[in-house]
Parts: structure tokens; C-alpha cells; sequence
């Protein structure tokens, strides 16, 4: 096809790359959603928006978002 001459790929390998980039982007977003929970949790310690940055590697916008 096309996309294996421009791409070098053989379908199986079209489909592992599928497959390893969806796994990744859903890896990426169990990682922020367990950041986000852990950063709420702090905030109802009244934990410091500056240490919930430092812990969470959250943004502080996005921490102040969860107010």
C-alpha cells in the first residue's frame, strides 16, 4: 500500500505502532488523572498551592483550576 512505501512499515508494524501510541496516550492520562487526584487531596489538607506544584508537577494554573 501507499502508507507501507512511504512509511517502510508492514502492516504488523503499522499496527504495534498503533497499538504502543495508543497504550502511551493512555499512560499519560491515568498519570495527570492521578496527579489531579493527588493535587485535591492536598488542597483539602490546605497544603500550599506552591508545595502541591512541587509535589505533583502540576502547573500552578491548573492546580488553582481545582479550587
Amino acid at each position: 500500500s501507499d502508507a507501507a512505501f512511504v512509511y517502510g512499515l508492514t502492516p504488523e508494524e503499522d499496527e504495534m505502532l498503533v497499538r504502543n501510541t495508543r497504550d502511551e496516550l493512555v499512560r499519560r492520562e491515568a498519570l495527570a488523572e492521578g496527579k489531579t487526584k493527588i493535587a485535591i487531596n492536598l488542597l483539602k489538607k490546605n497544603y500550599p498551592v506552591d508545595e502541591i506544584v512541587e509535589i505533583t508537577g502540576l502547573t500552578k494554573e491548573e492546580i488553582e483550576k481545582l479550587i
